[in-house]
């Protein structure tokens, strides 16, 4: 207390920990934990009717984090190792590992907030208001090894969020309760990013490659061995988003004898996203055609080879003129078989062998938006509800089963990763946008909407108490973040649905002893997935969903003498 009428708090915690993992060729510790922060409160209530609290925080984290384990040696470890780096194979749980630079992860928050509460005599009335900064920045050796193949992997994000609720709920009734509210919600998020290659990533390739940098650069009569994979060239990038939420919202609780009460809610919600990507590739073997360059190699092949039967020096300028104006007719039926054989097999590895280079090609040319074909923005809105019917069956248990719709606007893909989608990059060529190697994707995955269905039992007795819970839930529209093995795709599924049961008994069988066990029981399924990034997975399981998680705990208290 200050005084009679206002009150304060005050927090502050810190969190260190040594690094648990050695990195042997910096010599440094990794995945240390260096965290600090401050939380302090102000409350006044100048009469019974009102009170106001006031909160600031403020919370900084500075640590060499984070090292990643080498679950298998695979193909690409003895390129690593050719270039004189290193790494520690089949050992996940060594505690040890390689880098060329300590990886760093700084992160600093803050915010403060309002809460008003006032007593009208017959509702309450509430107001919250909160602005709130995340600064984030990481800088990470993504190769994981000592050799210099990753040169810079960083990523910077500001996260600035404001929101405004107030609520007006009914004091209490005899026959009924209600409330009805409103939230509003503004948030900007501005990334910058860059992924540049190190001192050793020339070499990594051409090893991978058999020399594939160095056979194109002289293809192409560029300086051999200075063109391409060369240090500092990358991606860099930049990315944001503004987003402007309102909803407006309702609930009534009906008391409709002694032992029911039905209860409805209702909401609407209008989401409006505007969202911006500009990416800049500095890597210029990824912005080569190996399908065109190889329909020319091809064709310079096959011209060379039928000419010399010929007897023709295709690399002879004076013989190939030579026999085309002693020729004409047969030169120009050599020259239109050679190109109609390079048309139909510049798309087939067997016969372009430039095709295995695209692999390579870490980071293509970036069409970002918004541009005259993709405006970058979004629009949802949605009406949901809420239907729920509780039973006192007696003082000790009750049942329930309640209905209720649930809504996610379009979640935007603000990453190298995003692509337009297949639809728009013919519009995109048009527009004088299309880049070399754009291939389609997804720019952002469009809102979902759930439904649940659940029936449940609660039981309160004098040392015992269980609770059971059966639900079925079906998300048509599921936003998915699809890993496709270099980057990931964010996309709708058909329709996720899971079906379970959940419960909990709590038991004091002493004085003092409290015993509990949960369980939550899935059966997770994508009922309709047929245009996933990696395929029709109709009827297989979501990623990282477990069908069974238990837990069991038991407590004792007593007083010592």
């Amino acid at each position: 207390p200050i005084s009679d009428t206002v009150a304060y708090s005050f927090a502050a915690h810190m969190n260190q920990r040594d690094g648990y993992v050695d990195d042997l060729a910096l010599g440094e510790d990794l995945n240390q934990r260096d965290r600090w922060g401050v939380r302090g409160q102000l409350l006044i209530e100048p009469n019974d009717d009102l009170s106001v609290r006031l909160i600031a925080d403020y919370d900084q984290m500075e640590e060499l984090c984070c090292a990643t384990a080498n679950v298998t040696n695979g193909p690409t470890g003895a390129a690593i190792f050719a270039l004189g780096g290193a790494l520690i194979p089949n050992s996940p749980f060594a505690g040890e590992s390689y880098s060329n630079f300590a990886p760093t992860n700084d992160i600093e928050n803050y915010g403060v907030s309002g809460q008003v509460d006032y007593d009208l005599g017959f509702a309450d009335f509430t107001s919250i208001t909160s602005y709130r900064v995340s600064d984030f920045a990481q800088n990470t050796d993504g190769d994981f090894t000592s050799a210099d193949l990753i040169g810079e992997f960083y990523t910077g994000t500001e996260i600035e969020t404001f929101t405004q609720e107030v609520r007006l709920a009914s004091s209490g009734g005899e026959n009924f309760d209600w409330m009805i509210g409103g939230f509003y919600f503004d948030e900007t998020v501005e990334i910058d990013a860059s992924l540049l290659y190190g001192e050793d990533l020339r070499g990594y390739a051409d090893i991978l490659s058999g020399g594939g940098y160095g056979q194109v650069e002289a293809l192409l009569g560029f300086p051999v061995g200075t063109t391409f994979g060369q240090a500092g060239q990358g991606m860099t990038e930049a990315y944001g988003q503004d987003n402007q939420s309102w909803s407006i919202f309702g609930t009534v609780d009906a008391y409709v004898t002694d032992r029911l009460t039905v209860t409805v809610g209702m909401n609407y919600t209008s989401d409006e996203k505007d969202a911006y990507a500009d990416a800049v590739s500095t890597d210029i073997f990824s912005s080569l055609d190996f399908v065109s360059i190889g329909n020319t190699v091809i064709y310079q092949t096959a011209l060379a080879q039928t000419l010399a039967l010929y007897g023709v020096d295709a690399t002879n300028s004076a013989q190939v003129a030579a026999f085309a104006g002693a020729n004409p007719a047969a030169f120009a039926q050599i020259q239109a078989g050679s190109q109609a054989y390079a048309d139909a097999n510049d798309t087939n590895e067997n016969v372009n062998a430039l095709l295995g280079l695209q692999a390579l090609q870490f980071f293509p040319p970036f069409v970002g938006y918004p541009n005259v074909v993709e405006n970058g923005s979004s629009s949802d809105d949605a009406f949901t509800y809420s239907f729920r019917a509780s039973y006192d069956m007696s003082e000790n248990v009750n049942i329930y089963a309640s209905v209720a719709t649930g809504f996610k606007a379009t979640s935007w893909n603000l990453s190298r990763d995003s692509r337009p989608t297949s639809d728009d990059i013919p519009a995109l060529v048009n527009a004088g946008l299309g880049v070399p190697n754009l291939t389609a994707g997804t720019r952002f995955a469009g809102p979902e909407d759930s439904t649940v269905y659940e029936i449940g039992l609660k039981a309160q007795f004098d040392n015992v108490a269980f609770n059971v819970a059966l639900f079925d839930q079906t998300i048509e529209g599921f936003q998915s973040n699809s890993f496709t093995g270099t980057g990931f795709a964010l996309t709708n599924a058909g329709v996720q649905s899971t079906e379970g049961v959940e419960m909990d008994v709590t038991w004091s069988p002493l004085d003092g002893l409290t015993l509990v066990a949960a369980g939550t029981f899935l059966d997770p399924i994508y009922e309709e997935f047929v245009n996933s990034p990696v395929g029709d997975i109709s009827g297989e399981r979501p990623q990282s969903i477990s069908d069974t998680y238990l837990s069991l705990s038991a407590a004792y208290d007593f007083v010592l003498p």
